[in-house]
């Protein structure tokens, strides 16, 4: 075979290659065009995705922006929270501290302290409604000047002024001296009262019935604007004050009255006491308006019947007992006496020594005369007597008899002695003849002896065994009087 078939030959193959080649690279070429194909969609889809990406970066960045304004309304939320708690706690530890008091100096020192966080004053004013409800009255001032007026006085009807809005609406209101504000020439008034510019006036309530209102007034020239959560704050410090207040007002009122009434049952005591030592027919008479009002000096005249008693041979009866014994003999006996005179519409003036004086005076409640009530009284001791000699123990020993004297006329009944001691007494000739009336009675061997003037005054005298002892002059004078003797018992009529 010759070289050119060779190469033919060789050239034959290197085309066969080359053909194939073609092929692959034809090949090849539709691969990478599908690949270009591909790759345009993933980078379709790389920029969907970066596009959907920086969406989301935009929203994660708004959520952060959020996210930080959250964060800063919750802290000033926390804030106003904080703020708020210890508001709360403020005014309960103001609530507490007013309810732990009755006393309205501790209670407003309270509330003026609890104020002084909100604003400056200068002063305070508690004013109460009276019992129409009509007019707006002072109740207390707190100055830190006090050449300011003290009383206030504002008709809730009549007065046009921010106090009546303050009372009628149940809310805060201001009176401030600007010319651009709407005052009533009764808040430019009171103003002018309190020297100041500037009045904050807050309701008091109990419960949902307003009392009065509470005031604070400044000279400062700008007008305060609270916010709502500085006039819930003061709102609630001041209806708490409202109920602590009244309390206040009650609790004293109370406190008053009880002190009256404590006093007054002193009073009454020391009446119960003094009636002991000085009768209460007497006290009537020299201290109408108390004990604590008697002078001495007082005088007055009066019609009464006198009678003396007194136990006879007293003295060999006293040597004989021991002198306990003889107190306790003798205040029993008293006590006998005591009743049938007390029963009978007399009183004990007096007991000197184992001496009776008692008075029987006009009395609109009684039936019989005053004469009559004394020799009934003088019959009514002589039984009295004889039941206390069969009674007593002693008296089995040493039986005791009395003498009775009565007279009947005008007297002077008062108080004598001095500032540092007084006492009361009846005088008179009237009574001095009583009493010699009764010394009579040991010398003519009777129980009771009357004067003509007792006789003639006794009611129904039939009743009584009654007889004269004549004419006699008693001890002292000088005119002769006729007297007369009573059995100690009525007629059997």
């Amino acid at each position: 075979m010759s070289d050119l078939d060779e190469k033919n030959k060789a050239l034959a193959r290197a085309n066969a290659n080359i053909a194939n080649l073609y092929l692959d690279l034809e090949e090849q070429n539709k691969s990478l065009v599908e690949s270009q194909h591909k790759i345009l969609a993933l980078n379709d889809e790389l920029i969907k995705k970066n596009d959907a990406l920086s969406k989301a970066n935009a929203n994660i960045s708004n959520l952060y922006v959020d996210l930080e304004n959250s964060q800063n309304e919750l802290k000033i939320k926390n804030d106003d929270l904080t703020l708020t708690l210890k508001e709360m706690s403020h005014i309960n530890e103001v609530t507490r501290a007013v309810n732990a008091t009755f006393d309205i100096n501790t209670i407003m020192s309270s509330v003026l302290d609890a104020v002084k966080q909100a604003f400056e004053f200068e002063g305070a004013i508690i004013q109460l409604l009276d019992e129409s409800r009509k007019k707006l009255s002072t109740f207390r001032f707190f100055l830190k000047k006090s050449n300011r007026i003290k009383k206030l006085v504002i008709d809730t009807e009549r007065d046009k002024s921010k106090f009546s809005d303050a009372i009628n609406l149940k809310k805060y209101t201001t009176i401030y001296l600007t010319k651009n504000e709407d005052n009533s020439p009764k808040d430019i008034e009171i103003c002018k009262k309190l020297q100041c510019n500037l009045i904050s006036i807050f309701p008091l309530q109990v419960i949902d019935i307003t009392i009065g209102c509470i005031s604070f007034f400044s000279t400062q020239k700008e007008n305060i604007n609270f916010n709502s959560k500085t006039v819930f704050y003061l709102n609630n410090i001041f209806l708490n004050i409202g109920t602590s207040i009244n309390n206040s007002i009650i609790y004293n009122d109370l406190k008053g009255a009880k002190i009256k009434l404590a006093e007054s049952k002193k009073i009454a005591r020391m009446n119960v006491i003094f009636e002991k030592f000085v009768p209460k027919q007497f006290l009537r008479r020299i201290s109408s308006s108390g004990i604590d009002k008697i002078k001495f000096g007082y005088a007055v005249k009066e019609c009464a019947t006198i009678l003396f008693s007194d136990i006879r041979a007293f003295t060999s009866i006293s040597e004989n007992l021991d002198p306990n014994v003889l107190l306790k003999f003798v205040n029993e006996y008293f006590q006998y006496m005591n009743i049938e005179i007390y029963k009978n519409g007399g009183f004990i003036d007096k007991f000197i020594g184992d001496a009776i004086m008692a008075i029987f005076e006009h009395s609109a409640e009684e039936k019989c005369s005053q004469a009559t009530r004394a020799v009934n009284a003088g019959i009514c001791m002589i039984n009295a007597l004889e039941k206390f000699n069969l009674e007593n123990k002693i008296a089995h020993d040493y039986p005791i008899q009395i003498g009775i004297g009565i007279h009947t006329g005008e007297v002077i009944l008062g108080t004598v002695g001095s500032e540092e001691r007084i006492d009361t007494t009846v005088l008179g000739d009237n009574v001095n003849i009583a009493s010699r009336l009764q010394v009579l009675t040991k010398e003519f061997s009777k129980k009771i002896i009357i004067s003509r003037d007792v006789y003639e005054k006794i009611e129904n005298p039939e009743k009584y065994i009654i007889e004269s002892l004549g004419t006699n002059i008693v001890k002292g004078r000088k005119r002769s009087l006729e007297i007369f003797f009573v059995e100690p018992f009525l007629r059997d009529l």
